[in-house]
């Protein structure tokens, strides 16, 4: 019975030691400030070296405009009446490529050149005309001179007859009739001289009419191919045939995709490219049921890709589609984004935020600012001794930049960049900051004035509580040791002592 006591106040002694050092160590946690992120965690001093060895930015915490909207996702697309195939006006056989794909073309930039027998066969005939006309308009022009050189002679001897009879008949020596007569002849000889003149002048413009007419034809027809005024003039004065004709591109856009071959013999109707002009594009999206009610076309979008995950594309809600999708319960919409450096592609994937109503006045900070903590978002904000880890409460997300409800208030800095590292490096020190604040080069760096020597102490008194804590565990696990013995030694002698008494009786019964 002494022993059992013994031991049940063995066990009572060890239960009111750890009883008493449990809730001890609890409160040493919570003094020394250990728990480092939370809305209460410690500040952080982090010296200048430190700063920019994290490479910290601070941002004034501000509000900005948030719009209202309704997010989806969808993808990009080509607008169809701005994509187009390429085809040639003439057939030929194509004797060199242009462009590659890929490649921005403008409207009328040749694409490919081509050998072409139909326009060879025009240029020659066109030649030929142009050749024949020359010579007749030569020949006509020779024919036409010699009569009017003959008429003009004729014209010039009636005039010398006229003053002959006129003097004639002015001394008494010619009659009147002799005179009248010579001045006819004159006036017809001069008749004759106009018209032939005239004739000449009419005749020799037809003929330069037609010849117009065939250069004029000829050059619109290879200026519509891309032949310059100037080839065009060459070939008449070399008296050769243009051998080659571009096939040029009828709108600005890209090559999407190239057909032609060298030395692919084509006609008008084969397709040599695919061109897209792709300065605006359309994003088609599906907006879930409960959101048809909010939308109309005109509204605002604001695009994001993962390719470009820092930029806002901006378009307008160009359409809304009529029916519903009777299994997913969405409705197709549109909307068109303007697309200037082309870098929107077909078939990328685009987060759309589509704007409903007039914008709101939030707090936003960048993504980069939070940092995770056991599900929760932390940001670090600058005080006069450091950082201190503050929780807050995220809303929605536009871009990079991320709604703040509540945690924080408009004028306070905060970390912007650099904070993930900054937890990173706190969590390897395991929630202590002394290598944030090693002086440098004479610097006093914050966090050693009576606060850190506090909390110092704090941990040292931890450390010994836990210590006798263990030695106690120790001496007590001894005497228990101690007792068990004895009390094992004690019921040895017992059970001797009643083997030596039945074997004294046996002895004294025999």
């Amino acid at each position: 019975m002494a022993v059992n006591k013994k031991l049940r106040l063995a066990c009572l002694t060890i239960a009111l030691t750890f009883g008493f050092l449990q809730p001890c160590a609890f409160a040493g946690d919570s003094a020394t400030g250990l728990e480092t992120f939370g809305p209460e965690g410690q500040i952080i001093p982090v010296s200048n070296l430190g700063k920019a060895a994290l490479g910290l930015r601070i941002m004034t915490v501000e509000q900005k405009p948030l719009p209202m909207t309704v997010e989806t996702t969808g993808k990009i697309e080509a607008i169809p009446t701005w994509q187009f195939e390429q085809h040639s006006l003439v057939s030929g056989r194509i004797i060199n490529i242009l462009v590659k794909q890929g490649e921005h073309v403008k409207a009328r930039q040749p694409l490919v050149l081509l050998d072409s027998p139909e326009i060879n066969e025009l240029a020659s005939e066109t030649l030929k005309s142009k050749t024949e006309l020359e010579y007749q308009i030569a020949e006509t022009t020779a024919e036409l001179d010699a009569e009017i050189k003959q008429n003009q002679t004729q014209f010039d001897l009636a005039q010398i007859e006229v003053k002959r009879n006129e003097k004639l008949f002015a001394e008494g020596i010619a009659a009147q009739r002799t005179w009248q007569q010579a001045n006819a002849d004159m006036k017809l000889a001069e008749s004759r001289l106009k018209a032939a003149t005239t004739k000449k002048e009419i005749v020799l413009k037809s003929l330069r009419a037609k010849l117009n007419i065939i250069y004029d034809s000829l050059s619109h027809r290879l200026g519509q191919l891309g032949v310059s005024d100037a080839r065009l003039k060459e070939m008449f004065k070399t008296r050769r045939t243009i051998l080659t004709v571009p096939v040029l591109a009828s709108r600005e856009g890209m090559v999407a995709q190239v057909s032609a071959t060298i030395g692919q013999s084509i006609t008008s109707t084969d397709e040599l490219f695919k061109i897209s002009n792709l300065t605006k594009v359309w994003a088609t999206a599906d907006i879930y049921e409960d959101d048809v009610s909010r939308m109309s076309t005109g509204q605002s979008v604001a695009l994001s890709v993962t390719s470009y995950p820092h930029e806002i594309f901006r378009g307008t809600l160009t359409y809304l589609g009529t029916e519903l999708d009777p299994d997913k319960r969405t409705l197709p919409v549109r909307a068109e984004i303007a697309n200037p450096d082309q870098r929107l592609k077909p078939d990328m994937y685009a987060q759309l935020h589509i704007q409903t109503s007039a914008p709101v006045q939030t707090l936003m900070l960048p993504k980069e600012a939070l940092v995770d903590s056991t599900g929760h978002n932390l940001v670090f904000i600058e005080t006069k001794d450091g950082y201190q880890p503050t929780r807050v409460k995220t809303g929605r997300s536009l871009g990079d930049q991320v709604e703040i409800l509540s945690g924080l208030h408009e004028g306070q800095r905060v970390i912007v960049e650099g904070a993930f590292q900054l937890a990173a490096e706190l969590l390897k020190s395991g929630g202590r900051d002394e290598m944030f604040t090693q002086p440098t080069e004479g610097e006093r760096l914050i966090g050693h004035g009576d606060g850190s020597d506090s909390a110092n102490d704090s941990q040292a008194w931890h450390v010994q509580l836990v210590a006798i804590a263990v030695v106690i565990s120790f001496l007590l696990g001894l005497l228990v040791s101690s007792l068990s013995k004895k009390s094992m030694r004690e019921k040895q002698q017992i059970q001797a002592k009643k083997d030596s008494s039945s074997d004294s009786e046996k002895i004294a019964k025999g």
